[in-house]
């Protein structure tokens, strides 16, 4: 006990001591970062005089992180000045080491040697087609993922519900915005996964993603080992694993635990994949009200021009058998359009069924 009170004691005076020379070294690595943001600034400058270039969501961030430690240093100058007491300077040298550290990692953080910008042709390629409509549930869906987006706490997210619901859609906009935005530096990345779960070949096609070629490595788990070092280059990125039937381990194909800026989001039939695959976040795809699921059926059908009462009065229960699930609604209606005879679309509702 004795020689623990003494190393404390020895500890505070050496914090007492040195607090002048800590914020002399504190400065010093300020000063370097400095240089490095007015580098930056300039190479943002001459890079954004291109209207195809804009800059990356990870340079944004960093320039927010040195403003922000910028005022905290002003902030603790302040205090250190105005401080003299032992107490006060003791604690005062803890928070200029904690500084001091974080201040070099934004210092080694800032180098950017993949560049500070994005070409926008890159982010708009490869979209999804999807429909235009879309009702307020889809906007309430769309909204909640987005939201789970930017929660720093959360890192994989579980969309799930039946077949037909419409989950690969939802997530088909939310790829499509992202590839837009620089949030995640366009590093956006669809995999499908499928029933029949390949171990070999989801890596391959992760690889693919990344432009890592893997077809020389036929270790499982040195081709992991690639695959994680590689998505770690990324810093920040969104995986997208759509039609998941089997729950597997991530690690096993080169997926470590979260990193910070990386999100994932499994789409899946069963909430159950989702928890075990150890999503934070979970959203249940509905199907649609009687009334979202009839103007989805006429902006297919007709573009939501009325229908002849009697007709409208079989086409309602067509929608009726398609259960709310937009795929089915979708189908049925352009599987009528241009129809006009009562009596086929008495035949099309006896022959309508759930898929």
């Amino acid at each position: 006990m004795g020689d623990m009170l003494a190393n404390i004691a020895v500890n505070a005076a050496s914090n007492y001591n040195n607090l002048d020379k800590k914020m002399q070294k504190l400065k010093r690595k300020l000063e370097h970062l400095n240089s490095q943001e007015a580098d930056t600034v300039d190479r943002l400058r001459v890079e954004e005089r291109d209207p195809q270039k804009k800059r990356k969501g990870v340079v944004q961030y960093w320039l927010n992180e040195v403003a922000s430690k910028k005022n905290e240093f002003e902030s603790l100058e302040t205090e250190v000045n105005q401080n003299c007491r032992s107490i006060w300077r003791v604690n005062l040298a803890k928070r200029a080491d904690e500084m001091i550290k974080e201040v070099t990692e934004l210092i080694d953080q800032g180098t950017f040697s993949e560049g500070v910008v994005l070409d926008i042709s890159e982010t708009i390629e490869e979209k999804f087609v999807n429909a235009e409509w879309k009702g307020h549930t889809f906007k309430e869906n769309f909204q909640t993922i987005w939201t789970c987006l930017l929660d720093n706490e959360v890192f994989r997210i579980g969309v799930y519900g039946m077949g037909g619901v419409g989950k690969t859609t939802l997530a088909q906009c939310i790829y499509n915005k992202l590839k837009n935005e620089t949030l995640f530096c366009g590093n956006i990345f669809w995999i499908v996964v499928s029933q029949d779960l390949n171990i070999h070949k989801l890596q391959n096609d992760i690889g693919k993603a990344l432009n890592l070629d893997l077809s020389h490595e036929d270790d499982e788990h040195k081709r992991a080992a690639k695959l994680g070092w590689a998505l770690k280059r990324k810093k920040r990125f969104v995986l997208m694993l759509d039609d998941v039937w089997t729950p597997f381990s991530l690690q096993k194909i080169g997926i470590s635990p979260p990193l910070y800026g990386s999100k994932m989001i499994v789409i899946s039939r069963s909430l159950e994949v989702c928890r075990k695959m150890e999503c934070q976040r979970y959203l249940k795809v509905e199907v649609l009200s009687d009334e979202e699921a009839w103007n989805l059926f006429m902006n297919k059908l007709s573009c939501g021009k009325r229908l002849p009462p009697k007709v409208e009065e079989i086409a309602r229960e067509v929608v009726k058998k398609c259960a709310g699930l937009p795929l089915a609604i979708i189908t049925m209606a352009g599987s009528l359009r241009g129809v006009v005879d009562i009596h086929d679309w008495r035949d099309a509702l006896e022959e309508s069924c759930v898929g």
